[in-house]
């Protein structure tokens, strides 16, 4: 019996150190593949870094020459993010302001209700990993001048109110509950009005 048990012991000592060995190449695999996951997005960025060294090596007295070079690599870095999923989002003059995906960063007296909440101009291009929101695009918009009565008892949201659009969302999503440290650039709010 005693002889028996000796033996279970052992064996269950074995597995143990199996299961520890195991756990530890598991842990060691995953360290490697965390380390080199961006092995191919940093692969694919590499012509894009050979375009910008171009640009900044050539001389600058042919300035549409240059601009266009400029752009071919901007184009290149694009094509780069779009192959690992991130990609711009749409916002144009003249789109609907779009609270998931934009932010309003000044508003413009409308001159009509139905050109009220629509982009009149993007400031920066927001951005998308797949269906996640990097970046909210930051845009300008129009608004009534004068509150009117909601249609069908609906109010809309303002968009430039600071409980409303993806700048809201973003700072209540970060995970140290509410400062988002995604960008250095600080955006200012104002209304411009036009005569």
């Amino acid at each position: 019996m005693q002889a028996a048990l000796e033996q279970a012991r052992r064996g269950h000592g074995q597995e143990l150190g199996e299961v520890k060995a195991s756990a530890a190449r598991q842990l060691r695999a995953e360290k490697t593949a965390a380390r080199h996951a961006v092995q191919a997005f940093a692969r694919d960025l590499l012509p894009v870094t050979d375009g910008m060294d171009r640009a900044v090596e050539q001389e600058h007295g042919d300035a549409a020459g240059w601009r266009q070079g400029v752009g071919l690599v901007r184009s290149s870095l694009e094509a780069a993010l779009a192959q690992h999923g991130v990609v711009p989002v749409e916002a144009a003059q003249g789109d609907g302001f779009e609270p998931r995906e934009h932010e309003c960063i000044s508003e413009l007296p409308a001159e009509s209700e139905s050109a009220a909440l629509t982009v009149v101009a993007v400031q920066r291009r927001g951005w998308k990993l797949h269906d996640r929101l990097l970046r909210p695009a930051e845009v300008v918009t129009q608004r009534l001048a004068e509150a009117s009565e909601p249609a069908m008892g609906v109010a809309l949201p303002a968009p430039c109110d600071e409980s409303s659009g993806a700048g809201a969302q973003k700072a209540s999503d970060a995970p140290d509950g509410g400062e988002d440290h995604t960008s250095p650039d600080v955006a200012v709010v104002q209304t411009v009005e036009v005569q």
